[in-house]
């Protein structure tokens, strides 16, 4: 029988079949489904377990220009600062996650971004919302020392026109010809009307007279992207990390590079309109920077980075400055070829560590705070030929674990449920068997919902 931990609910359906270990848990099972389906899915509101831990007490402060707001125009870059106290005394290090209060889950779009409690105290996030109504919650992941804990839901209204493109076809036809104009809206919440009004089509052959006008008829929502090439400073891209380098509030991007004769990276500076302006010089990494990942670990509110550099075996940790530059720390060593990498604090300190693919293992790099790691990192044997890997809370205990997705090959999973009291040994581990129909490579953690299970398990 398959049962359920009890943040797991039902939403998808899943055909075909999985096969499970008898020694498979309940959560091992849904984590190998995740990797099977190579889905993104949500992750519930829990916070770190409260017992025999002082109680905290999340705030969140929304201002625009160094002003509380409830109201900003369009465009206008607003400040989330969260601060997290137990008494008397401001709570630090730690991580705050910034979230969507409207949302069920703080997960995907609704997880805003997750910030450090800096030396101050506080944690900050820019950004520039969407015109609409929003709601925003601060959400204390807890520590070792500390309770988790959750600041009350702050609104705040964006105002503003939303954006319209027209576009004018034209038909030629014996004796004349007919235009049409097409009139597309921007829909970025639910229960926006689509644009109504009227088009002047003008001769601008002839003074820009007006050859006529005409109603904007019924409109109907439908899903459309607007793509364009960004040119990459760096040849044969390949990891992509998203962040705020420049903390103007707008997202920027760093690109690794699928090429054994790179070491470099490509930063490219939003420009806030789906445009970047590449920066220069490239930052300098080991060969074939494979994969790329955004985290605080010097715990000064500026994003940095970890780089898996393949071909020499290192993870470069180049620490922002602010501006979308950086400055370099020492490259971890981990004695093979470097995959996928993931940060989260595995330990309960509230210092982000680092977990690194390497060979067949899986190396945890505990994080000091300053933008070091502890040079000894903690070894976990995965399965055949690791390749993708994810974290999250897989067991409601509070403690963060790790899913490691094996080769197509080995068609299995890795599970490794971290225990901060013993974290030599981090874990026990828990493999799942994929059916071939499954091939894994990426990973993803969370809370999903299933509405049609069929299993059986191996005997």
């Amino acid at each position: 029988m398959l049962f359920f931990a009890r943040s797991f609910r039902v939403a998808i359906q899943v055909t075909g079949y999985l096969t499970a270990s008898n020694r498979l848990s309940r959560l091992s099972s849904l984590s190998a489904l995740c990797v099977a389906l190579a889905l993104t899915v949500s992750g519930s509101w829990n916070i770190a377990a409260a017992q025999a831990k002082p109680a905290t007490i999340a705030n969140l402060a929304v201002t625009s220009a160094g002003t509380a707001v409830t109201t900003v125009s369009s465009g206008s870059v607003v400040t989330l600062t969260a601060t997290v106290t137990a008494g008397t005394t401001r709570v630090t290090p730690g991580q705050v996650n910034f979230c969507d209060a409207t949302a069920k889950y703080c997960s995907d779009i609704h997880l805003l971004g997750t910030a450090q409690l800096t030396s101050a105290g506080t944690a900050t996030l820019k950004l520039r919302p969407g015109i609409g109504s929003h709601s925003y919650k601060a959400v204390f992941l807890g520590t070792n020392t500390y309770a988790g804990s959750s600041s009350s839901a702050s609104a705040l209204a964006a105002t503003g026109k939303l954006a319209t493109t027209t576009t004018l076809g034209q038909l030629a036809v014996p004796g004349g010809y007919t235009l049409t104009a097409t009139v597309t809206g921007i829909i970025n919440t639910a229960g926006t009307p689509a644009p109504t009004g009227s088009v002047s089509f003008v001769d601008t052959t002839n003074s820009n007279s007006v050859a006529g006008t005409a109603a904007v008829s019924s409109g109907k929502a439908a899903l459309s992207f607007s793509g364009s090439l960004v040119p990459l400073t760096v040849p044969a891209g390949m990891g992509i990390a998203t962040a705020d380098f420049n903390r103007d509030g707008i997202p920027d991007l760093a690109v690794g590079a699928m090429n054994d004769e790179t070491a470099a990276l490509t930063i490219l500076l939003g420009n806030g309109d789906g445009t970047f302006t590449a920066v220069t010089p490239n930052p300098v990494v080991g060969y074939y920077p494979f994969s790329v990942i955004a985290g605080d670990f010097n715990g000064d509110g500026i994003p940095d980075l970890a780089v898996g550099n393949v071909m020499n075996s290192t993870v470069s940790i180049l620490l922002g400055k602010g501006d979308g530059t950086f400055t370099s720390e020492p490259e971890l060593n981990t004695g093979g070829g470097v995959g996928s990498l993931v940060t989260a604090d595995f330990n309960g300190d509230g210092i982000p560590d680092l977990a690194v693919v390497a060979g067949s293992s899986v190396l945890v790099f505990m994080g000091k705070g300053d933008g070091t790691f502890g040079p000894t990192p903690v070894s976990l044997l995965a399965g055949t030929s690791p390749a993708g890997i994810a974290a999250g809370d897989l067991n409601g205990d509070g403690i963060m674990d790790l899913v490691v997705a094996n080769d197509a090959e080995s068609g299995s999973v890795t599970e490794f449920l971290g225990n901060v009291r013993s974290l030599s040994g981090l874990p026990r581990s828990d493999e799942a068997e994929l059916s071939r129909a499954f091939p894994t490579g990426a990973v993803s953690i969370g809370t999903f919902e299933v509405s049609r299970w069929r299993l059986r398990r191996s005997r």
